[in-house]
């Protein structure tokens, strides 16, 4: 008999009321804990301005301590500027335990033509890739998929993807904000 390994699945990008979620955290390790006991990661929006990651971090410590059943890590999801840099703070990237890194929006995006935003896009998304303070490349390729329901050219996912591998980074593909792989 073959003994194949157990496989252990994980949520690595929930958002709650603390950004642009539907839940709290409160409401979200009860669901867990009563349905599908999935290890996860918290990762709200943060950006420069983001005041309350003091709070939301302590919160998240003192629900692991209700819920012991299954792992939750303090995350954050933070978009990459124009000129490659994170839009956070230092204190905030100390503090999480988890950072996705994504492309939310750039300068003219919304009267760039289609191949315009793809290289754009593609850009950032190099960047992401090798930037080493980020452990996920959240939803690559999301902005032409939002604006034009364009698929980034194959060579373009085999490239980020090969960063990504390269540099340590999870490669995350998501379903809702992605394209058609």
């Amino acid at each position: 008999m073959i003994k194949l390994p157990k496989i252990k699945f994980e949520d690595n990008q929930i958002h709650s009321t603390f950004s642009d979620g539907e839940r709290t955290l409160e409401e979200i390790f009860e669901y867990n804990h009563y349905h599908d006991r999935l290890d996860l990661t918290l990762t709200d929006h943060v950006d420069k301005n983001t005041s309350w990651f003091e709070d939301y971090t302590k919160k998240i410590k003192k629900l692991r301590q209700k819920y012991p059943s299954f792992k939750a890590k303090v995350g954050c999801e933070v978009k990459i500027l124009d000129d490659g840099t994170l839009n956070t703070t230092s204190a905030i990237l100390k503090k999480a335990e988890v950072v996705l890194g994504s492309v939310h929006h750039f300068k003219n995006i919304k009267i760039l033509s289609e191949k315009e935003l793809m290289e754009e896009e593609f850009r950032l998304t190099k960047l992401l890739a090798q930037n080493k303070t980020i452990d996920i490349l959240a939803h690559p390729f999301s902005m032409g998929w939002r604006f034009f329901k364009a698929n980034p050219p194959l060579n373009y996912i085999e490239e980020i993807f090969n960063l990504c591998q390269k540099n340590g980074i999870k490669f995350e593909y998501n379903k809702k904000n992605s394209p058609e792989i």
